[in-house]
């Protein structure tokens, strides 16, 4: 992980600004290149939950999937965006994404999920 993604998204996750290079952080958005590539919902946020929302702008390249799967590292979901064959993908080869999509991660549910496996994909759907 490159020192820019990870000084960038340690503020992003902790809700404080900070600027490096062409990428920075308000701590509730993350932008390279004044484009808008995470944030956080803020509905969600006042009700104590953090909702994730994730997007290339159309821009799928190697610099945008490297911030955006480190700050998935970090919250600790491994690399997720990838691209194949020149189209972007986001977690498997099931359904390519399109660049201008964006993905929202309950990040609360995903870590519980991950972490519990008595956790059954009715209660999650639940």
């Amino acid at each position: 992980m490159r020192k820019v993604t990870k000084t960038i998204c340690k503020a992003f996750i902790e809700g404080k600004p900070a600027r490096m290079k062409r990428t920075y952080t308000d701590g509730t958005h993350l932008y390279l290149h004044e484009h808008q590539i995470a944030w956080w919902d803020a509905e969600a946020r006042a009700k104590g939950k953090r909702v994730l929302h994730l997007c290339c702008c159309g821009y799928a390249t190697v610099t945008t999937k490297e911030r955006l799967n480190g700050l998935l590292r970090m919250l600790g979901f491994g690399a997720q965006y990838f691209t194949s064959n020149y189209e972007l993908f986001f977690g498997s080869k099931l359904r390519p994404v399109d660049p201008y999509e964006t993905i929202t991660i309950d990040v609360d549910l995903m870590l519980e999920v991950m972490n519990d496996n008595t956790t059954t994909p009715k209660q999650i759907a639940a």
